[in-house]
This record gives C-alpha cells, structure tokens and sequence, in this order.
C-alpha cells in the first residue's frame, strides 16, 4: 500500500528579511508582476532558469523575465531574481502580463499595449510569437460614426486566457482563448469592444466581437475578470461620476453574448470573485467611485447588499478588493486612496445589509493606488504595500500591524513610488511574497514567508531519487542525508519512493504523479 501525504496547515507566518531584490531597469510605469511556479503541476517544463519560478515585471513598454531563485552572495540578497530576457514592446504597458501553460502543454506571456496590440510571448526567450496588429484593424467595419478615426484602439486592461481544461462542461471551442478589451482610439465612451482570440494563433480573426457594431453604450474597461466555473468575463464599464450607463456586464465566454449588464455607478477596480471551493460567499465584490463596496449575485447581477465605505468619492482610483478563506472566508479587505485598509464581514444572510465592519488599518502613509492586500489565508495575516516602500504583515482578525519589511536598502523611495502588485507563490514548501515598488529609482523584491514557527527552517529535504527508490540510502536526498523528525520533505513529481524501515518527518509536500511506497511491517510518522 503507499500513503500520499497532505500539505501540512501552519500556524504562524513571519514576514522574513528580502530573499533578493533587483534594481529595475527604467522603472516608471506601471510595475507590474506576475509570478508562475512553472514545474508545480509536472508540466516537464525544460528551462532549468526557472525550475524554482518565473518574475514577469512589466515596466514602460518592455516586459522583463527573471528567475525567482534564491541567490545570496555573503548573506546580501542581491543576486536572486537574474534577467533573463527582455522584450521591447511598440506601446506602452499599462495592465499586468498574464502567464499560462496553454493546452500544448508551453507556457506563454500575453500582455496587451496602449497602441491596441495583444502580443504573445515566448517564456523561455521572451521573444515575440505573435501580435495581433491594431485592434482598429482587426474589425472588418469600422463603428458607426467614427468612420474618419485614424487613432488606434488602445488596450490598458490586462489580458485573461480561459484554459480548455478548467473550464466547465458548457465550453465546446475545443481551444484555449484569450480575451481583451479596447479602449476606443477617438474617445468615445460607448462603442469599445472585447475580443476573443484562439491561444495558440492569434493572428487569425478574432473567435467573436463583443459590441462590434455600437449596438451597447459601453465605455472602455480598466478591467476585465474571467469565471471559469460559469464561462462568464465580467468587464467594467470607465465612467466618470454622475454619468450614466451601464458599469459591469457579464458576457459569455464562448459565444460573446451579453448575458446582463447593470449600472452599480462608476467603478474603475478590479472586481473579485468569491470562490464557495475556498469557503466564500458566491457573490461577486466591486467598490465605485462613490465609495460604495457592492455584493452582487454573479449569475443575475442583482445586488444584495452594498455598504459606504468613507472614501473621497470621484477619485479616478483602481480600489482594489482581497477575499479571505478558511477561517476568514467571509472577510473582504479593501484598499483605498485615503490610505485605509478596510476589513468587513460577509455573513451571507442580508441581516443589518448582510454585512459588518470587522475593523480598519490606517498607516503612516497612504496605501497606493493598484496596491492590493495579499492574502495567505491559513495563517490570518495579509500583507500590504504602502507608498514609502514598505510591506507590512496585518494580523486579519484584529488589524494590528505585526511587522514590516522594507523595499529599500540604500535609498529613500520618492513619495510618489508606490509599492504595487504583491503576489504569493509557493516552491519548495515556503512561501515567497513578490512585489515592487516603482518610480525614477524602482525594485523587484522577494521576501520568503516561512509557513513555520522557525525564522528559515533549515532542515528541508528535497527526493532526487539519484541512486535508488530507497528512503534510507542518504545519496537519494538533497542534501545528502536521511530525514528526521525535525527535516520537512519535498517529493517532486513523477517519482518513487519505497520505505524499508520505521521512517520519521517532521513534514511532508508530494506533487502530483510521485507515488510512496511503505513496504508492510514498516511505517511513516509525519510529526506536523
């Protein structure tokens, strides 16, 4: 018989020193990261640069590849997260990279420019596949009234891919898709588009147009968000306050069809999606410009509940919205242009408006724009940027701020460089917390949050099977030696092991495919 082992819950995050950081090259722009941990599901990536994960930073109108590896030179971090590749892009960037392992089983960067043109790159060279040309191009019928526009279509909200194999049974393309929407290149607030385009070429005619021929009165959108689980992208409509129209609407991922649209004011954030697999509440969460957060039922678009939060109203702000899980599952945070981070409570029974407020976290300095809070819900804390460089650790259920760590090493940020995007990802059982922080002097930085109570537990035993199946033979194991119950193991996938003897762990991570092997008469103990 064999046992595959769970990952193991912790108890306790401690926000460490940096693991690396990396001054980045021209840093004015938008500052964003995406993160990919490209071997987790035994995908057979070959690119051994990036066997411990993939930075994509996006600055200017260039896209940066780095390696997400540890790299200490005499205990100063400043040789993790190496360039590996860069791509000079004709527009500017002004929306985060979406990276993806598409249904041939490679792994690509899409990522959109403000001259109407979606790119799709290559993650090993970060060379340029393919583009798709202006968006101005691609319609064979140029929207009514704006047959004179010479201005290409702009693109400034980021790009989603809806993978064939994490769609539901509804999706019948028999591809994978990516999507985006264009802000119109003459300024009309009510004839922009969204597109749909086959994954694996892009250069041929879009899959479906949303809007093409001005039938809505749809402003462009600063964001657009993909449900998997109901085919359905969810887009929001720019508009200044006080305007009226429609601000988020619902289209079918397959067909392009509207399936509902509502006005919840104008709304410039990035709505986010309750997940019930994680514990939240089915309800779908955006903030308008008027400082109104709204629960509103995904599949209908009707409201259930909205809540004022004290925001100055008619900022042209992107607010952006962190849902909790497990524990906190009903918790909603919101970061705002006032510089609050504001925590609620979702009880999902609309009484007293079905929501309430838990408690609100004011820092010394303004929480940026773009700054969202990165949650790691199994342990209670989250983690938010502010404008002078800093991440902090906020403890969820009280909102006292634990400890902080500081982007910085030898110079002040300017005040108007906030600290944007933080991303978690996990390899090798720890979890690291990447963002940057962005102005004439930015960084890429790369904190590790140790899932344990021990400050950068040491003792982590990595299977390369280099001898043997055997657990007891030392040459199997990186380092070389035999775990004990104070060792954490990493099995890694599409591997095998065989224990002979009464084996002891203190923890244990098996990736998909590894299959272990406990012989009868023996037996494992997992202390943790």
């Amino acid at each position: 018989m064999f046992h595959v082992m769970p990952i193991l819950a912790f108890t306790q995050v401690i926000l460490d020193s940096a693991e690396w950081h990396n001054d980045a090259v021209n840093t004015i722009g938008t500052g964003t990261v995406s993160v990919g941990r490209l071997d987790t599901d035994c995908a057979g990536f070959s690119d051994s640069r990036y066997n411990n994960g993939l930075v994509v930073n996006a600055v200017g109108s260039t896209v940066y590849f780095r390696t997400a590896k540890r790299g200490n030179i005499s205990g100063v971090p400043s040789n993790g997260g190496t360039l590996i590749a860069s791509t000079f892009l004709t527009g500017t960037i002004e929306n985060k990279p979406a990276l993806v392992k598409l249904r041939d089983g490679k792994w690509y960067v899409f990522v959109t420019t403000t001259d109407g043109k979606l790119y799709k790159l290559n993650v090993t060279s970060g060379g340029i596949i393919a583009t798709t040309g202006s968006m101005s191009q691609i319609v064979s019928i140029r929207r009514p009234g704006t047959s004179g526009c010479s201005v290409q279509d702009q693109i400034v909200a980021s790009p989603v891919v809806q993978l064939e194999a994490e769609s539901n049974s509804a999706y019948t393309l028999g591809e994978d898709i990516v999507m985006v929407a264009t802000k119109h290149g003459c300024g009309s607030t009510t004839t922009n588009m969204v597109y749909a385009f086959d994954a694996a070429d892009i250069t041929q005619p879009p899959l479906w147009v949303f809007n093409q021929f001005g039938d809505y009165a749809m402003d462009f959108s600063e964001n657009i968000v993909l449900d998997k689980s109901r085919n359905a992208l969810f887009c929001v409509s720019h508009l200044t306050v006080g305007a009226f129209q429609n601000t988020l609407w619902r289209l079918n991922t397959v067909t392009g069809n509207l399936e509902w649209a509502a006005d919840f004011n104008s709304i410039h954030s990035r709505p986010i999606l309750g997940n019930p697999a994680l514990g939240q509440l089915n309800h779908l969460y955006a903030v308008d410009m008027l400082g109104y957060l709204h629960a509103i039922d995904p599949e209908t678009g009707v409201e259930d509940w909205n809540l004022h939060l004290s925001l100055v109203p008619g900022v042209y702000a992107d607010l952006p919205v962190s849902l909790g899980e497990g524990a906190f599952a009903g918790q909603v945070l919101v970061t705002t242009t006032e510089g609050i981070l504001y925590s609620v409570y979702d009880n999902g029974t609309l009484l007293d408006g079905g929501v309430e407020f838990l408690w609100t976290y004011k820092p010394c300095c303004s929480v940026k724009v773009k700054t969202s809070a990165a949650i790691l819900g199994a342990t209670g804390k989250c983690y938010v940027g502010q404008d002078d460089g800093t991440v902090h650790q906020i403890n969820m259920a009280t909102g006292a701020n634990e400890k902080y760590s500081m982007a910085y090493f030898t110079v002040p940020p300017p005040a108007t460089a906030p600290c944007a995007e933080l991303e978690i990802y996990k390899a090798d059982m720890r979890y690291k917390l990447v963002h940057t922080h962005w102005g004439p002097e930015g960084v890429i930085i790369q904190n590790n949050i140790p899932e344990f109570v021990e400050s950068n537990h040491p003792d982590l035993n990595t299977w390369t099977g280099a001898i043997d199946s055997a657990w007891e033979n030392p040459g199997n194991w990186q380092p070389n030696r035999v775990p004990t119950a104070t060792t954490d193991v990493f099995i890694k996938c599409y591997t095998e092991i065989t224990i002979s003897s009464m084996a002891t762990c203190r923890s244990m991570e098996i990736q998909p495919e590894a299959i272990l092997t406990i012989t009868p008469g023996f037996k494992l103990t997992v202390v943790h």
